[in-house]
């Protein structure tokens, strides 16, 4: 029955927002969910199908996994949530790469647009997650990983720059 409703890349997106949203209230208060009873088979289906979502793009430096599957780019914040997903499914690199591919486009632009597509996502943005995706990524790979931080740095601070600068 999961798997029927779960044709559609955009539905297993929300699908795992809204799991990872279920999961987080049921840690922080005494909330029990209506369809308890399926969160395992809804769990397992979405743990099964990361390998089936990566994508690579010439425009990228890593695969990644985007909102929709074999598409060449990837959305700002969708890849903040999917990311939750990949950590809590243990697929770290995955959501590091995610996070790198991110950064090479603020690199690049000085920000990170709707989408990291040039013809048409780079004309607007969505709130700024970067800096929690490395956050992330840090606290995933901690010490072992110092030279990944020391490469975010100036890329955050363009980013930051970008959301404070109002001089232009």
């Amino acid at each position: 029955m999961v798997s029927s409703l779960l044709i559609n890349p955009m539905k297993k997106i929300c699908l795992l927002l809204l799991y990872m949203f279920i999961c987080n209230v049921a840690f922080s208060q005494n909330y029990t969910p209506r369809y308890k009873s399926s969160w395992k088979e809804v769990d397992n289906y979405i743990r099964g199908q990361w390998d089936n979502q990566l994508t690579k793009s010439n425009e990228m430096p890593n695969i990644y996994i985007g909102a929709w599957p074999y598409l060449p780019f990837m959305f700002y914040w969708d890849t903040y949530f999917t990311n939750l997903g990949l950590y809590i499914h243990n697929f770290e690199t995955v959501a590091k790469w995610n996070t790198e591919n991110l950064l090479s486009v603020v690199d690049k632009f000085g920000y990170m647009g709707n989408a990291a597509v040039t013809s048409w996502g780079m004309n607007r943005s969505q709130p700024p997650y970067l800096s929690s995706m490395v956050r992330d990524v840090f606290e995933q790979f901690g010490s072992k990983d110092t030279a990944f931080l020391r490469k975010a740095y100036p890329i955050l601070r363009k980013e930051y720059l970008f959301w404070t600068d109002t001089s232009k």
